[in-house]
Formats: structure tokens, sequence, C-alpha cells
């Protein structure tokens, strides 16, 4: 059961992740960051045994609200 609920929330994640176009590579952030001058959101998460990032993924990443304005606001780096 525990590596059912781990892989679900993989899962979860990494949808998460691709649905907003986060970078993963500082450089490529750093430049896109200077081409259409947005701040970088560098996150740092422990996707599967952190309960408050778990929480914030799910709450706030994850949310329709933040996922429009980032794409607007922000160069999302994780």
């Amino acid at each position: 059961m525990k590596k059912i609920l781990v892989s679900f929330v993989l899962i979860s994640f990494f949808q998460t992740v691709s649905a907003q176009e986060w970078q993963t590579d500082f450089e490529t952030a750093k430049q896109i960051s200077s081409e259409e001058n947005h701040p970088i959101i560098l996150v740092f998460q422990g996707s599967d045994w952190c309960a408050p990032c778990i929480k914030l993924d799910r709450e706030i990443w994850s949310s329709e609200e933040f996922k429009a304005y980032s794409k607007e606001h922000f160069v999302m780096l994780q």
C-alpha cells in the first residue's frame, strides 16, 4: 500500500511540474528570466517524504489560479 501511495504522489507531482512548464536547468531559467524580465521562483522540495511540500504542491502549485498567474509573471525553477 505504501508503494502505491508513493507512486501516486510522484505521478501527481510530475504531472503538475510538466503542466506548469517548470525549468530544471538554472542557466536556461536565467536566460528566460532575462528575456522576459520575470523573477525566478526556485523550489526545493522533497516530493514524496515532505508533508509541507506535498501540501504546497496540492494547494498552490497545482491550483489553476497560480498556474495562470505564474505563467505570466514568473520563471518556475525546480
